[in-house]
């Protein structure tokens, strides 16, 4: 016995190769990362996690949970070492021309032991993918309208894939959608990391009360180089700037979403940055778009710092009016932040330069797009009045989309203990009957005991506002001035500050940029104007309302009436929000017409010098039981024969027993 282990040991050491145990193997190593599910190379990428070499002869991939089954499946006929760290790739044809293979060491049938059955075939719409060492599954996959029969395999709703995009895992651990992206060759693929805490000096800012002064100041101190990316690019005197910079010297490049209309402007700024030297291209407009759009606000400064804004650098927003009351202001509602650190702009550099690579096909020079435009005259006005911006040294983690923008709000949204606060130009209405986002996990906080406030613009759909304030238990309410564009997030003593608005297109298709700030001063800054905004546009502030006449539960459609009482003694006027259907009356009293369904109806009330207060609640109205009736009369008679043969031999038995 000694003389085998001491063979066996000998053959591992002249290996060279520490491969893991089982338990190790089947528990902390391999998962499924990658997933193709279009095009002929369709197929499957592993990656190891651990910290050790796995064999992955005792491994399989499947299309099904149960391993016998007759469906396809990738298996190892001989070992197949899979190096800690490393992606491996199987697929059918690794000839096509996706870009899914030879990104990573590729392996297709036959080859090294690779074993893909010919009925392993992945479907476009819904499918499940399962990894599993030995006979135990120990990861799944499930995407599209899937039934899925372990819940103890995957949490929540199941992953949409995208056309031309194939399935990659963005987080090591946690079997979610959000553990998940689609992505498309020439995007980033960075994963979230919130190890990653890079060290920075950072400026915190207002709009519309910094007038974008401290853009301008930072712009002006270039010496060597400055990268922009932006959504909308039109203030001109900051395309003066560019071009006063471009012409001392400065290496001016700006790449800019093709969708706004850049080349029809005439007379063009952008023609005028391309006289002074500055590279400018635009990116977007075409089929295979890498990004649906690129919505980031950020530039880059000497290789040294970098700005980021939820606000597009409009005049609205950049025009050097300083003022204390943002009420006063011309720009959105916004915040922005200045990070003095070389290792985050290195990082963001290198996005930059990915974004701006001309050969995925989706980006071209303004000059080849617009070879007639005429250059507009410009000149540059520099800020008169002086901003103050604080200074704090803290640690910063960069945030992506579509790469890992998901994942890393709701991290900071599910690991905040005592605050989660969100200003937010949109909501979608899925946002509200999904768990994969957000929006969701801040309802989790809620009903944990977190103070939970959400300030939303007046261009959210009304009915989401109501089923916001109604179902979730988050404090809610609606910021009409200035206009909310903003889309931060406090979560304790960490602050995010970029473009990501709550939506899936921003979150999982365009391609934005927001930085998670862990400071307490910074965080500090931004919940105060936070709770600032919140106070002042909190209408239920001085009027409590109760419902009087009300149920939750209507038994039929057609007409109701609801009463609304205010507590102060007063005279006032009742605005009914019945679904988003608004209505006025002078009496708290209000007949409403109503469907079967769920619905959702606010009022406010409001006082002859704007005091406001506000109620809402949700009801449900049965269907009309008339129909109901109607649908069981062609059932009566069988019914009622099968029911009095049933009573005949009841009478015949008891008659037998008694005789």
């Amino acid at each position: 016995m000694r003389s085998v282990l001491a063979v066996s040991l000998l053959f591992l050491v002249c290996a060279f190769v520490p491969l893991a145990s089982e338990y190790d193997a089947a528990n902390t190593g391999i998962v499924l990362y990658e997933v193709n599910i279009f095009n002929e190379d369709e197929g499957v990428s592993l990656h190891n996690y651990s910290s050790y070499d796995i064999d992955l002869k005792d491994f399989c991939i499947t299309d099904n949970p149960q391993k016998s089954s007759s469906e396809g499946s990738i298996g190892f006929s001989q070992s197949l070492i899979i190096h800690s760290g490393e992606t491996l790739t199987f697929v059918k044809d690794k000839s096509a021309d996706s870009g899914f293979p030879g990104r990573h060491t590729t392996y297709r049938n036959g080859e090294s032991g690779v074993t893909i059955s010919n009925n392993f075939a992945l479907n476009n719409s819904k499918d499940d993918v399962y990894l599993f060492y030995g006979n135990n599954i120990i990861d799944a996959f499930f995407y599209g309208d899937v039934e899925i029969t372990d819940k103890n395999l995957w949490s929540g709703d199941t992953f949409t894939p995208k056309k031309n995009s194939f399935a990659v895992r963005v987080s090591a651990e946690g079997e979610s959608a959000s553990c998940w992206t689609n992505y498309r060759i020439g995007q980033t693929n960075l994963q979230f990391d919130p190890e990653l805490q890079i060290d920075a000096t950072v400026h915190p800012f207002l709009f519309p009360e910094s007038g974008g002064i401290p853009i301008y100041n930072a712009l002006e101190d270039a010496k060597k180089s400055v990268c922009l990316t932006m959504y909308q690019l039109s203030c001109d005197n900051v395309y003066a700037l560019l071009q006063k910079l471009s012409l001392k010297g400065v290496d001016v490049t700006v790449l800019l979403e093709e969708s706004q209309g850049y080349t029809t402007q005439s007379p063009s700024p952008a023609k005028s940055l391309v006289d002074a030297g500055c590279t400018v291209k635009l990116i977007g407009g075409v089929s295979g778009d890498r990004y649906n759009l690129v919505h980031a606000k950020y530039c880059i400064i000497d290789g040294t710092r970098v700005i980021v804004t939820s606000e597009n650098w409009t005049w609205g927003n950049l025009n050097m009016e300083v003022m204390t009351d943002p009420m006063e202001g011309q720009g959105n509602r916004g915040w922005g932040v200045l990070i003095d650190s070389p290792s985050y702009a290195s990082y963001m550099m290198d996005v930059f330069e990915n974004d701006i690579n001309g050969e995925y096909g989706d980006v071209i020079d303004f000059s080849d797009t617009a070879p007639y435009a005429k250059a507009k005259t410009l000149t540059y006005t520099a800020p008169t009045k002086k901003v103050q911006l604080p200074s704090y040294r803290c640690k910063v983690t960069p945030i992506l989309s579509p790469d890992n923008a998901q994942q890393a709000q709701i991290y900071y949204i599910s690991n905040s203990t005592y605050r989660v606060y969100s200003q937010q130009q949109s909501l979608d209405n899925d946002f509200l009957s999904r768990t994969d986002n957000p929006y969701s996990a801040m309802v989790s906080k809620d009903s944990g005991g977190v103070d939970c406030k959400l300030i939303l613009s007046n261009n959210v759909d009304s009915r989401t506002v109501a089923s916001v304030q109604v179902s979730s238990g988050i404090s809610c309410i609606v910021m009409d001035t200035p206009y909310v564009h903003n889309k931060g997030i406090v979560c304790d003593d960490t602050v995010l500050v970029g473009s990501i608005n709550w939506t899936y297109n921003s979150l999982e298709n365009n391609r934005e940029v927001m930085v998670a700030i862990d400071s307490k001063e910074v965080s500090g800054f931004f919940a105060g104007a936070f709770i600032d905004d919140f106070e002042t546009n909190d209408r239920s502030s001085g009027l409590t309302l109760s419902f009087t006449e009300f149920s939750s539960h209507y038994s039929s459609p057609g007409k109701i009436t609801i009463t609304v009482a205010v507590k102060q003694p007063g005279n006032y006027t009742y605005r009914w929000n019945l679904d988003g259907a608004v209505s006025d009356s002078s009496i708290p009293r209000k007949v409403l017409e109503v469907s079967s369904g769920r619905h959702v109806l606010g009022v406010i009330a409001t006082d002859s010098i704007g005091n406001r207060g506000f109620i809402y609640a949700e009801f449900t109205v049965d269907e009309d039981s008339s129909d109901s009736v109607e649908s069981i009369l062609p059932y009566a008679a069988p019914v009622a024969f099968v029911l009095l043969a049933i009573m005949i031999a009841a009478i015949k038995i008891f008659r037998g027993r008694s005789a």
